[in-house]
Order: structure tokens, then sequence, then C-alpha cells
């Protein structure tokens, strides 16, 4: 089958001028998981879709649909009938409206886009924080080139820093040995990373490990949220494991 033209990412944008109000609302209320954040923009994951919610004059919830070339394909979308809302040449992207009223962002597809789970039928998820000793750039080391440090059995781990690229490693425990797959969907260096985690106590489900990074005086305010869970009782074990797993981390680096 041919690849797409038009090819739909898990993004929902909703632009607010009440940001604050809307950002208690869904982080409190709904109670979602804090999947990205920073000064006029937090992401929100909520199991079939991640729902950012952006600061600015209000509009309804677009969604977003990748195209190799923006240029193009926003002049055929406009010969065929759909309305020009907004236009942004750097990066190029655009709104548009198409003759049905479905508002859609035209973004560019970018080189290792990679597909991501579909988590639509395990909603099921945990979020920890906690502030770090060590600065966000030796964190987002411990996190990809450095696992053998505080995580991996020496010897273990075979990764490559990029986005779509596989990774897995060992642990070892009371003489047991765990592997752990995954692979990672997005790098943003010093400041969020995402990836896959698959182990048997994920019951072999293709789990989502968002961690994002943001400088807390001379440390890092960490928030890690791990979806896709796929019972109760799988998302309990860790809730309650990743908490340690971080304290190990925090007195592993110290303030490197």
């Amino acid at each position: 089958m041919a690849e797409p033209e038009f090819k739909s990412t898990r993004e929902v944008i909703l632009r607010t001028p009440e940001w604050r109000a809307a950002l208690g609302f869904y982080e409190t209320v709904l109670a979602l998981p804090v999947a990205y954040r920073d000064d006029s923009l937090t992401g929100f994951e909520t199991g079939a879709f991640r729902l950012y919610v952006e600061e600015g004059s209000a509009h309804a919830p677009v969604f977003e649909l990748l195209v190799a070339d923006v240029a193009t394909a926003r002049a055929k979308l406009l010969a065929a009938g759909c309305t020009l809302i907004e236009d942004d040449r750097v990066p190029p992207r655009c709104y548009l409206r198409d003759p049905f009223g479905f508002v859609f962002n035209l973004d560019q597809a970018r080189p290792g886009d990679v597909r991501r789970p579909n988590l639509s039928t395990r909603p099921w998820h945990t979020e920890t924080s906690r502030t770090l000793a060590a600065a966000p750039a030796a964190l987002y080391l411990a996190f990809t080139s450095e696992l053998e440090r505080w995580f991996a059995a020496p010897g273990t781990l075979c990764m490559t820093t990029a986005v779509g690229a596989p990774f897995f490693w060992e642990t070892e425990h009371d003489g047991q040995r765990h592997p752990h797959y995954g692979r990672f969907l997005a790098l943003e260096r010093d400041r969020r990373l995402e990836f896959t985690w698959i182990t048997s106590a994920t019951k072999g489900e293709d789990t989502i490990v968002t961690v994002t990074l943001a400088t807390a005086g001379t440390g890092t305010a960490l928030t890690l949220t791990h979806a896709g869970f796929p019972d109760e009782a799988t998302r309990d074990r860790h809730a309650t494991a990743w908490p340690h797993v971080l304290a190990h981390l925090d007195a592993t680096l110290g303030p490197g």
C-alpha cells in the first residue's frame, strides 16, 4: 500500500486566552499527565491523542496533518476550496479549513518521524516528578548514552541516540536478567525525550515513557510520564517503582 499523501499525527491543538485556567482544568480536574511544558504551550497525554493547550486568541481544537511539502499541499487544497486561516512560512505550516468545516494544521513531515504505538485501548498511565541535583544536560545523557552508569547492567546496552532507532539493555535483580526493549520517538537535547518501553513488567505491551527536563536552580525539575499500561495493577507497580528509580538516578549522578 502506498504511503498516504496526508498523514495525521496524535496532536490536537487548542488555543485560548484563558491559558492558565485551562491548564488548571486539564491538569487538576481531568488529571491528565503533562508530557510537555514551556512558557506558552503545554501538552497533555490523553492516551489516544496528545492535547496541546496554547496561549493566544481562541480557536476550536485543531488536528494536524503531515505532508512532504507544505507549499505544494497548500496550493492543492486552496484550489479545492479550502480556506487559509493562518500561514507561517518559517517553519512551513498553516491552518486550513476544508469546505465541510474540518480545521487542521498542515505541517511538514520531518525526517525521522516514526509511527507511534496506539494507546487508545490502554488508558492507564502514571506520572512522577522530582527535582534532581544534576543539570538537564547530564540527565539527558543519563537516559541516552550513559544508561550503564545507573540503570543498565554493564555490557548489555545497545543504543543509538536517534529518533526511530531501537535500543536494548538488561537489568539484573536477585540473579534474574530483565530485558528492556524500545525505540526513540522524540529527542530534544537537554529538554525532552520520549521512547517506547517494553519489558516483562509491561506484559510485553509497547508503552511510552516521556521525560521532560527543566532547569531548577542549579539542578533539574524532571517529570516522567509512563503511559499505555495494559491494566491498573501494572500501572500501580510502575507508579511505585519509578520514584525509587529516580531517587537512585539522583544519588548516582549527584550535582554533576
